[in-house]
């Protein structure tokens, strides 16, 4: 660990003053790996490595985010993995004159990995670096956490049009979450949104919109927020955030007209009764769809049965069509 302090004071000096040599990237690189490989292979002594942890983050804030695919940022991140960090390990991050600056400059590694167009290449470093971010905002204080809620959930600006359509760093953050990047990645930025949102799926719908939320409260059997026991008809049909559109997060003031026939008032408010019921009814078919696959999980888990999702054979052997009202 004392060799890692000194490549942490390296670090310093190569912010400041002169370039680290390539005999000094070798050997921190090759330091960096044998942590990875030991904590990753031998569980049982990672908590010998806490104090690798301060170092490892004091290199990691000093080094530029440009080539965060190529050590030794790729490398620091991985070494990161597997170790159990907490809020007094992480002094390096928080312990600063101001503490949302090392936080901010993880986010910008963040953004620089997403930024690249290789897909295969953003998975290595993306799922290491969400990770960390992950623990920093479980650890971090509350200033902070709301700087991190700031920075990667979407703003009202963004609501002007349907989420995920900007350039802003949270609206890729939603495309990656939704596109064709490996699973575990899709996963990772899921995982990191919906902690951002104190996993609360009320909050979380909120904060990226219900088409964006959907997958992941389905896929983890979370609940979806029950909007009709919770409010009015009124402001569902704006959203849980007024104004808002419940499923693409746009204001509704900023969604472009609908040009369809004129309906009159009696058969406005029939057909949003209609489509209120339709919507409290999808919502406890997705609630027991998630409860049923929940049951089955745990019954394939004990090895006494092999039961298969009625759902799933359902629509192996064609059995469901498409019904109208």
């Amino acid at each position: 660990m004392q060799a890692l302090k000194i490549h942490a004071e390296t670090a310093k000096d190569v912010t400041n003053a002169r370039e680290r040599s390539s005999i000094e990237l070798l050997a921190l690189s090759e330091m960096l790996k044998l942590i990875f490989n030991v904590t990753y292979h031998f569980p049982a002594v990672v908590s010998h490595f806490k104090s690798s942890i301060p170092p490892i983050l004091d290199i990691l804030l000093h080094e530029s985010p440009r080539s965060t695919i190529e050590p030794p940022i790729n490398l620091l991140l991985n070494a990161l993995m597997n170790l159990e960090l907490s809020q007094t390990s992480m002094d390096p991050i928080f312990s600063q004159n101001n503490p949302t600056t090392g936080v901010e400059h993880l986010i910008k590694i963040l953004d620089s990995i997403i930024s690249n167009p290789a897909e295969t290449a953003i998975e290595a470093t993306l799922i290491p670096v969400i990770s960390l971010l992950r623990q920093v905002y479980v650890h971090a204080p509350r200033n902070v956490q709301t700087f991190m809620q700031q920075r990667l959930l979407p703003n009202k600006e963004e609501r002007t049009r349907p989420l995920g359509k900007g350039d802003s760093l949270a609206a890729r953050l939603l495309r990656l979450s939704s596109s064709g990047v490996q699973a575990n990645g899709k996963e990772s930025v899921s995982n990191l949104l919906f902690e951002l949102s104190d996993k609360d799926s009320s909050k979380f719908v909120n904060n990226i919109g219900f088409g964006y939320a959907s997958g992941f409260l389905h896929n983890h059997g979370l609940p979806v927020p029950q909007t009709s026991e919770q409010t009015s008809k009124a402001t569902w049909q704006s959203g849980r955030i007024p104004g808002v559109n419940f499923v693409t997060g746009q204001n509704l003031s900023d969604e472009p007209a609908i040009d369809e026939p004129g309906m009159t008032e009696d058969e406005k408010i029939r057909e949003a009764e209609r489509l209120f019921v339709l919507f409290e009814k999808y919502i406890l078919i997705h609630a027991l769809l998630a409860r049923c696959k929940l049951i089955i999980d745990r019954l394939k888990a004990t090895g006494v049965v092999n039961v298969k999702n009625p759902v799933e054979e359902a629509l192996q052997s064609g059995r469901f069509e498409e019904l109208s009202d």
